[in-house]
């Protein structure tokens, strides 16, 4: 069954038109939350922000307010990445640049559920400032990949422990080449970095994966078709799958500049690319945009345009309930470059046809008219020897076909050998399909056979907890019976006991009396 996703326009005034911000989800309280960015004014000026907003009202009519800044608020800024940490339930923003990229940035603050800043010490060995660069949450641990360091792309990681604010460098073999502006997204402890720029014309569409617990890099042989390459796209996870939307294709030394808006989702379980069934309203074709991840939502707010800022927010809703998203993830947005990209010429997903060069210009002078002159006097033309022009044209002619001849005989060749290569081809498939065939059978047989013993096993888990239950029920009722016995018996000592004090007090009376009675006696004695 193909993946089925929604689009639908969220309305209502949010914040205005800008790219290369950053965004994330607050899982707990369902709000999502932007910040920074850059605007490019009428006279192409970028323009940084600070200001942060949050979509409220998720689940329902989802609603832009501004949020007041308090506590060490961060200065403007795009960029930079702002990531949830869903054990901690708050934000954590790294590095970015202000929007003359003068400078580069490599602090860290958090934001904590009553939207406060607070500005981070952090200790180790942090990344060089830097912007366009990747991060994500894994357990307690904040990594960070790549990015734009002094006019350079980057292929470096690094760890903040999330509760020691420690920088730790990662040290891995065969990481994916330097580039920016590209995507990581988590899936459980394992890191997918998807597409990026590593130069001018260098534009990549590769899938990597890095396992947080080995600490190992893998290059992902993905099936399926994958994406175009591209930069400045978002990424985000659904449970096992990573959604990978828009960005951008601009090589303008080969004058390419392509954008796009389509969805294309990697199936980590499969590891394959899919395309899903898309309906509804389909936002326009954007790069350097923001999205987060909320349930089985994608907001994507903003990006850039023809040109152009956008203040617009869309909703991606997964229609498709075999879908279920595990403990939700979210892809912070990376920037863009500080000067406005040349105005795009198309908005379609595909390259522009570039008209040939043609000039209409004359480069020499026109010659001038010609004399009309007398031909010259026909004279005798020497006969032509014709056999001997006909054999040489025949002797051509059978040089061309044998050639020609030669050629086809290679081409039969290389079909022989083709036709050979393809029934080999033809033979292992069937071999495979046999193989698989004979493997699926083998499981299957696997899966009843450990069907029927566990299904013993907790039958005769059953009988045996069911026995001793009866055995504790029968002691239970013969305790229960014992402490009646003994309640009687207490009940039966308390009586004689009583008795016992009554005959005790007779006693002592009777004693009385006889000692008074044997005074007497002694005084009549004496």
């Amino acid at each position: 069954m193909a993946l089925r996703v929604e689009w639908k326009p969220v309305s209502g005034n949010g914040p205005r038109e800008r790219s290369a911000h950053a965004c994330a989800v607050d899982e707990a309280s369902g709000r999502f939350v932007l910040h920074g960015g850059v605007t490019v004014n009428a006279d192409g000026d970028p323009i940084p922000n600070g200001d942060v907003w949050v979509l409220k009202n998720l689940d329902s009519a989802p609603q832009w307010e501004p949020v007041r800044a308090k506590g060490d608020v961060p200065c403007k800024r795009e960029g930079h990445t702002l990531t949830y940490v869903p054990a901690k339930n708050m934000f954590v923003l790294f590095a970015g640049s202000d929007g003359a990229l003068e400078k580069e940035f490599n602090d860290v603050y958090t934001l904590d559920e009553s939207l406060t800043w607070k500005r981070v010490e952090t200790k180790g060995v942090p990344p060089a400032p830097r912007l366009n660069h990747a991060a994500d949450v894994v357990d307690d641990a904040l990594y960070v990949f790549g990015g734009f360091e002094d006019g350079q792309a980057k292929n470096d990681m690094f760890k903040l422990d999330l509760n020691t604010m420690m920088w730790t460098p990662v040290h891995a073999n065969n990481p994916p080449s330097r580039r920016c502006n590209h995507s990581m997204t988590a899936v459980g402890s394992k890191l997918y970095v998807f597409g990026g720029r590593g130069g001018e014309a260098t534009l990549y569409n590769d899938l990597f994966c890095f396992d947080t617990e080995s600490r190992a890099w893998t290059a992902v042989k993905a099936g399926g078709q994958p994406p175009t390459a591209r930069d400045f796209h978002s990424a985000a996870t659904f449970g096992d799958k990573v959604f990978v939307f828009g960005g951008s294709m601009e090589i303008e030394s080969k004058d390419i500049f392509t954008y796009y808006n389509d969805v294309v989702v990697f199936d980590t379980t499969r590891q394959a690319w899919v395309r899903p069934q898309v309906s509804g309203a389909v936002p326009s074709v954007r790069w350097a945009h923001a999205a987060a991840v909320y349930k089985n939502k994608m907001i994507v707010f903003g990006g850039t345009a023809n040109d152009v800022d956008l203040s617009d927010t869309h909703i991606l809703t997964i229609t498709d309930a075999t879908v279920k998203p595990a403990a939700p993830r979210r892809k912070p947005s990376v920037g863009p470059p500080a000067k406005p990209k040349p105005a795009p010429k198309q908005e379609a997903q595909y390259e522009r046809t570039t008209p040939p060069d043609i000039t209409y210009d004359v480069p020499n002078p026109a010659p001038a008219l010609r004399r009309r002159v007398t031909p010259k006097a026909i004279t005798d033309v020497a006969p032509r020897d014709f056999e001997r022009v006909q054999s040489q044209m025949i002797q051509s002619i059978e040089d061309l076909f044998r050639k020609i001849k030669g050629e086809y005989q290679q081409i039969d060749r290389l079909r022989a050998e083709l036709i050979s290569d393809r029934e080999a081809f033809e033979k292992e498939k069937a071999e495979n399909e046999a193989l698989f065939e004979s493997q699926q059978q083998s499981m299957q047989h696997l899966q009843e056979t450990h069907r029927r013993e566990t299904e013993a096993w907790l039958a005769a888990r059953r009988k045996e907890n069911d026995d001793e239950r009866r055995k504790i029920a029968e002691e239970w009722a013969r305790v229960k019976k014992e402490e009646e016995r003994l309640k009687g018996v207490e009940t039966q000592l308390k009586s004689d006991r009583n008795a016992l004090e009554t005959e005790k007090t007779d006693f002592e009376k009777r004693r009385k009396k006889m000692e008074a009675i044997m005074a007497q006696f002694e005084g009549l004695n004496s």
